[in-house]
Formats: structure tokens, C-alpha cells, sequence
């Protein structure tokens, strides 16, 4: 499935559309900005909550984390010592072994799953500023991979400021 993600930060809050391939809303992530670290809420398009993209503040580094159903947790962290945008991904309920390769500073870059493809994030599918799309692979949990996508637009966006 092809998404297409695009970020509206104003008046202290963050804000995500996700469009489907006929340019339908189906999900959005609010939160708030400012305060104690991130926290965003991943809804469908009629404001059910599927999943929350949490910052861990008492992290060492960046780290993020994606909860499915209240309990079911992907961690994603960036590495402290890279000289590139470079991610650690820890999923909880499972050994799904999730990596992140390419250039996500950029937004270009593959998630992969096992060492197995299973999305690739791309700006150039758009010219418009920052909006990206996200090819899913079907058969995946589409909202924890762009709860994933959304913690790496996060990380970057906050070294981006610093």
C-alpha cells in the first residue's frame, strides 16, 4: 500500500496526515510540542486510537517509542556515535528484528524486516516540502511500520533544530 505523509507543525503541535493512493485520509498522529517529551496520538480517520508514538526522556540519546493495543512495543533509538542519521530498533513482542537502511535525514531510506524489505520511505514520489511516501509491502502492520516512519521524521527533526 502507498501512503503519502506530510507533517503541519504549527502553534506547538505536530500534526500528520496519512493519505491512502486515492488521496483519502486514513490515519493522523497529533500531539503535543513543547513540554516533557513527545507525545502523539495515531488514529484512524474517524479519531479511534491505534497506537501512541512516545519519546523516552529518561533515554540516553534520541529514543522513541511505537505502542500497539497498550502493551505491544517497537523502541527505536538512534545511535549516539554515527556520523550519519543511523537507528536501533528493538521490537518487544517479538523478534521481528526491524533495521533501517539508507539516508533518513534525507527521508530516502528502506525498513526491513528480518533483512527483508517491507517499506521504503521517499521523498522524491513528491516535490512538495515535507511530504514523503511510504510503500508498505502488504501483509505488514501498516500503522507500527509509519509509527516507526513518524519517530524517525521526529529524531531527525530534532537534531534538525539543535
Amino acid at each position: 500500500m502507498r501512503y503519502q505523509m506530510s507533517e503541519n507543525a504549527f502553534g506547538g503541535r505536530d500534526k500528520f496526515k496519512i493519505k491512502d493512493e486515492n488521496g483519502q485520509v486514513v490515519y493522523e498522529v497529533r500531539g503535543r510540542r513543547f513540554g516533557l517529551g513527545d507525545a502523539l496520538s495515531f488514529t484512524d480517520a474517524e479519531g479511534t486510537e491505534l497506537a501512541q508514538v512516545k519519546q523516552v526522556v529518561l533515554a540516553l540519546g534520541k529514543k522513541y517509542e511505537v505502542v500497539r493495543h497498550g502493551d505491544e512495543t517497537v523502541t527505536i533509538s538512534k545511535k549516539l556515535f554515527s556520523r550519519k542519521p543511523a537507528f536501533d530498533v528493538d521490537d518487544e513482542g517479538d523478534d521481528d528484528q526491524f533495521s533501517i537502511e539508507g539516508n533518513p535525514k534525507k527521508r530516502e531510506y528502506t525498513i526491513l524486516r528480518r533483512g527483508t524489505p517491507v517499506a521504503t520511505v521517499s521523498r522524491k514520489m513528491f516535490t512538495l516540502g515535507d511530504v514523503y511516501g511510504i510503500d508498505i509491502v502488504p501483509g505488514q502492520d501498516d500503522v507500527t511500520i509509519l509509527g516507526l516512519a513518524v519517530a524517525v521524521d521526529k529524531m531527525i527533526e530534532e537534531d534538525e533544530l539543535n
